[in-house]
């Protein structure tokens, strides 16, 4: 989704967490021609929607998020991208 808004022939706006547009912006030298909006999305929270088959997968990456989340790992990678 993001390579086509970002190479394609136009966009006008984009949805995203603020912390990845703010770090796509940046990466992609477009700063300065967008801007985010003060309501963020991020307190809602997030659903990754899957197919009823990968409710295993569902259920160890859950787990997993957990795990990191946890032992503080989590926010050493968010802390990369801020």
């Amino acid at each position: 989704m993001f390579r086509f808004l970002l190479h394609g022939d136009r966009f006008d706006t984009a949805l995203a967490d603020r912390l990845v547009g703010r770090w796509i912006l940046k990466t992609e030298g477009l700063s300065e021609q967008f801007r985010s909006s003060d309501n963020a999305i991020s307190q809602y929270g997030f659903r990754i929607m899957l197919r009823p088959e990968w409710a295993d997968f569902a259920k160890s990456f859950n787990e997993e998020l957990e795990v990191i989340r946890e032992n503080g790992e989590l926010e050493a990678i968010l802390a990369n991208y801020r």
